[in-house]
């Protein structure tokens, strides 16, 4: 009966991608794995998380194969020789480090957005300059004597 319902969701998560992506039809079964994959965070946030975790080493360096790197968490897993639950749970754990460690400025908003791959480049530039804007703001509010 699980497998059953793995196969409808399978199924309907193949329907979803085909009418988001007309092309998805083309896509292997490895690139459709690449679209449904949670976000990957860049070094610098993994890091800020890290540092307020007490989590051990080890622990952060099987995260950091999941969050930063990309990997798929049971690979992770059956090279590490634990169970896949233990990476998810860990994986979710550092989450919550990470999103503490990296707050979402006030004014902004975080959301899903479904774009064309071609478009995802401009909006990462987007960011980046929104980010780098609002720490100059930041900046010119700090007195000058902790400059």
């Amino acid at each position: 009966m699980i497998r059953r319902k793995c196969e409808l969701a399978t199924r309907s998560l193949a329907v979803v991608l085909e009418c988001l992506c007309p092309e998805s039809k083309e896509l292997n079964d490895t690139n459709r794995r690449d679209l449904m994959t949670k976000r990957r965070y860049p070094s610098a946030e993994f890091n800020r998380g890290a540092d307020i975790s007490r989590m051990d080493a080890s622990t952060i360096a099987l995260a950091r194969q999941v969050l930063v790197e990309g990997r798929r968490q049971a690979d992770v897993a059956r090279e590490a020789g634990v169970v896949r639950q233990r990476i998810s749970a860990l994986v979710s754990k550092m989450q919550t480090y990470i999103e503490e460690a990296n707050p979402i400025p006030a004014g902004w908003r975080a959301d899903t957005v479904v774009l064309p791959l071609e478009d995802w480049p401009r909006v990462r530039e987007i960011e980046k300059a929104a980010r780098e804007a609002l720490a100059r703001r930041e900046n010119r509010r700090r007195p000058a004597s902790k400059r």
